[in-house]
């Protein structure tokens, strides 16, 4: 059991990432529109909108997938291990 919720949880980690970094660029200032010193700095970034955004994604992400392991559909210490069969 600790093995599966440790695995989940670093699965959780790396979708986590993965997704924030699609959702870094959302929401900025067109070039132009902003006075600020450093051009590639928006003036309100807001990052917290993007860390719980990155994180209810990621939730409904990790939580598919382990409905379809507990369903039998698919086996995520395959897909881990690479000893996943397609087919």
């Amino acid at each position: 059991m600790w093995s599966t919720l440790i695995t989940y949880f670093f699965v959780f980690l790396i979708i986590w990432w993965l997704v924030l970094y699609t959702q870094l660029p959302r929401g900025g200032v067109a070039p132009g529109e902003q006075e600020v010193n450093e051009h590639g700095a928006p003036l309100h970034s807001n990052m917290k909108a993007k860390l719980l955004r990155t994180t209810l994604i990621t939730a409904g992400i990790v939580g598919i997938l382990f409905i379809l392991s507990q369903l039998g559909v698919i086996s995520l210490f395959e897909i881990l291990t690479g000893r996943a069969r397609l087919g």
